[in-house]
């Protein structure tokens, strides 16, 4: 009888030791190569209060999931500037798309999406902006890169 209990106390301490392993770190267990950030887009402003200033930090290079999320009656999107780029007012896609680093393209009213993206290799601040006509200036935010 000691012999089964201590068999059946035997089991389940493997087990739990084995269910409990792995549990340290942070939430994103994607290490330093990677990084995830959501983009919430409004009429005409990126977050969740128009007004406020809106700042997304990657390291340098890393894989990046975007998540974006247009709660706008209007398309809207995610355009990073590339690196010491002075975005023209206004801003026509047509004729400047060669100052961006990436653009997500435009997020029909209500969708939402995700894509992955590799940062810059560069360390900086980059400008961030709504490339749809008439949404920049109001429209944008700031890229931090950490090298």
């Amino acid at each position: 009888m000691k012999v089964k209990v201590f068999a059946v106390v035997a089991v389940l301490s493997i087990a739990l030791l084995a269910a409990c392993g792995g549990g340290g770190g942070e939430a994103d267990s994607g290490g330093s190569n990677s990084a995830t950030i959501d983009v919430v887009m409004n009429d005409i402003f990126y977050g969740e209060a128009q007004g406020d200033a809106v700042s997304w930090t990657v390291p340098a290079g890393a894989t990046v999931t975007v998540n974006l999320d247009n709660r706008g009656a209007l398309e809207h999107n995610f355009a990073i500037v590339n690196s010491g780029e002075t975005v023209p007012e206004p801003f026509d896609v047509s004729t400047n798309s060669d100052i961006l680093f990436w653009d997500s393209g435009l997020n029909s009213a209500g969708e939402s999406s995700s894509v992955a993206i590799q940062a810059p290799t560069e360390a900086g601040t980059y400008t961030v902006i709504c490339t749809d006509a008439g949404h920049y200036p109001q429209m944008q935010g700031e890229l931090v890169v950490e090298g």
